[in-house]
């Protein structure tokens, strides 16, 4: 608990500040609904009562734009005070917690990096994420933030979105350079693709001796010794137990020096509940169990083990997605 105690005496100086808006934001927000809805369900029938009924349509559809309007003017307050507290506040728990580790509430992973993966084999119409946090932990460079992927289908009633990928991305340092192309997918993404799919990416199937593994994975690889290479039994346990620690689907692929995760998962993190106290010590504890919920996938996946020489070829450490 020290490390805790140290981020909510470091954060001090934020308090005042924060709190005043955040009740600020949310009298704001109780008083625009009250009005707005006095005025849809008072306002509005009774001038359309008074007119006869024949502007119903009309009034209907000006109750429309007053709710998508008032639906904004909330959330834009509601949006700046997020940066606010993840700039002031997250930002300090993630220094404090390790000063290697830089965090941008607005980065994400760069749209060039996810395409690197070569994981996903549609390409995104909509690309967005946040919580861009890079750095190195022990001996692993690394960067990582949520990400959020969707497609676009047109129709007769305009466009569907349909996601990819929705969940925490992280490209690290696998400590190796590999010349050839291993992907690990979900069963149940590979049964989407189609049972008869042999390749992925001009890599071949590779049936793995692991039969638990082989249930929840299928194996592709340019090179079968290299793919028996980075999946060593230790190394297959392991992804097993991040799949089960989750429940999740979790895909990952080995290119170049990198190993590309992605994990699937519907958790925002570092959100504050604007119903509770900036300095609440749940709260900032919270905060903290997700940024070491984040970087708990380097430990279990052990890549900080160097047990592999490398040649030059590092990540970037930007400090920054785009």
């Amino acid at each position: 608990m020290e490390t805790l105690d140290k981020i909510i005496a470091k954060i001090e100086r934020h308090i005042p500040e924060l709190e005043a808006e955040r009740k600020r934001l949310n009298k704001r927000s109780a008083r625009v609904k009250v009005i707005g809805f006095v005025f849809l369900l008072f306002i509005l029938p009774l001038l359309a009562y008074l007119l006869g009924g024949k502007s119903i349509p009309f009034f209907a559809f000006m109750g429309l734009i007053i709710g998508v309007g008032i639906f904004f003017m909330a959330k834009e307050g509601f949006d700046l005070f997020k940066d606010r507290f993840k700039r002031r506040i997250i930002n300090t728990i993630v220094k404090e917690f390790n000063p290697n580790l830089n965090y941008t509430p607005g980065g994400h992973i760069k749209k060039s990096e996810y395409f690197q993966s070569k994981l996903f084999n549609k390409n995104p119409d909509i690309y967005k994420g946040e919580d861009y946090l890079s750095g190195r932990l022990n001996t692993t460079d690394f960067k990582m933030s949520e990400l959020h992927t969707m497609y676009e289908v047109k129709n007769k009633n305009g466009k569907t979105k349909h996601t990819i990928f929705q969940g925490l991305f992280m490209v690290a340092d696998f400590h190796k350079y590999f010349h050839s192309e291993t992907y690990i997918l979900p069963e149940t993404m590979w049964q989407s693709i189609g049972l008869h799919k042999k390749k992925h990416e001009g890599a071949d199937l590779i049936r793995m001796e692991n039969e638990a593994f082989e249930r929840k994975f299928r194996v592709f690889s340019t090179s079968d010794q290299d793919a028996r290479y980075i999946l060593s039994p230790s190394m297959m346990e392991r992804i097993l137990e991040l799949q089960t620690k989750y429940g999740n689907e979790i895909s990952l692929s080995f290119r170049g020096t990198n190993v590309y995760i992605a994990l699937s998962t519907n958790l925002n993190f570092f959100e504050h509940n604007m119903s509770k106290p900036v300095n609440e010590k749940t709260l900032i504890h919270g905060h903290l169990e997700d940024l070491k919920e984040m970087l708990a996938t380097i430990d279990e996946l052990n890549l900080n083990t160097r047990i592999w020489s490398k040649m030059p070829g590092r990540i970037s450490s930007d400090k920054e997605g785009i």
